[in-house]
């Protein structure tokens, strides 16, 4: 059964937290553009699991409780949901229209396909880790 090495989880958030707060070294937001390219260089799988890993955290704050500090970030988080649900409902409207269903069919299916998108966003974004 796999146990998270948690001391080293909360080091990485530790550090994470220092990148973004300026931390010891004060890197902060005038280092985005650098930072951006040294991900950019890193081997594609890794990406790819990098960023199920950042959405899976976005997403996981979709339903906190928020108060003036971090009300923005959440509104973004769920603006972002909100685009992709509505993107991927799409997609698939063009796909059960090669399929042959009709227009009424489709447009059912269409708002089942985004109430379960709206109930489990993680399903359908690419996460594996929740």
């Amino acid at each position: 059964m796999y146990e998270p090495d948690k001391e080293r989880l909360e080091k990485l958030i530790t550090d994470f937290k220092n990148l973004v707060n300026g931390g010891v070294s004060r890197i902060g937001d005038k280092d985005v553009p650098e930072v951006t390219e040294i991900f950019q260089r890193i081997h594609p799988t890794l990406q790819a699991s990098m960023v199920r890993m950042m959405i899976t955290f976005l997403v996981s704050l979709k339903d906190i409780r928020t108060d003036g500090r971090n009300q923005h970030a959440v509104q973004q988080i769920n603006r972002m949901i909100k685009g992709f649900g509505i993107v991927i409902t799409e997609e698939e409207a063009e796909r059960w229209k090669l399929d042959g269903y009709s227009p009424e069919e489709i447009e059912k299916k269409k708002a089942n396909f985004l109430e379960s998108f709206n109930n489990n966003p993680f399903i359908y974004m690419g996460v594996a880790f929740i």
